[in-house]
């Protein structure tokens, strides 16, 4: 299960391009991040575990995964997060289908 943004990214074939292992939008934090897409704005879209604000709260529960809750990240609980961070090395390929 996983929670993104409803139409972000649109549907097509992707490529990762880049990981961290930890990422940040301002305060907040992003554990396992595999880039594949680029947002409206060129901005980063990901996979990425549950983010967690400046204090360490997580922004969801894993209960609320497969909610469209993000701004377009692909949002997973931890163990999916690092399987995914494991598996998605530069070039594997991402298709998104609605």
């Amino acid at each position: 299960r996983v929670s993104g943004r409803s139409g972000t990214p649109r549907q097509g074939t992707y490529a990762v391009f880049s990981k961290s292992p930890t990422a940040y939008s301002g305060s907040v934090s992003m554990r396992w991040m595999v880039r594949f897409a680029r947002g409206p704005e060129g901005d980063n879209i990901g996979f990425h575990e549950i983010p967690t604000n400046g204090a360490g709260y997580p922004l969801q529960s894993n209960s609320q995964l497969g909610i469209p809750l993000s701004h377009g990240c692909v949002r997973q609980s931890t163990a999916d997060a690092q399987t995914m961070w494991a598996f998605g090395q530069i070039g594997t390929t991402v298709v998104v289908v609605r």
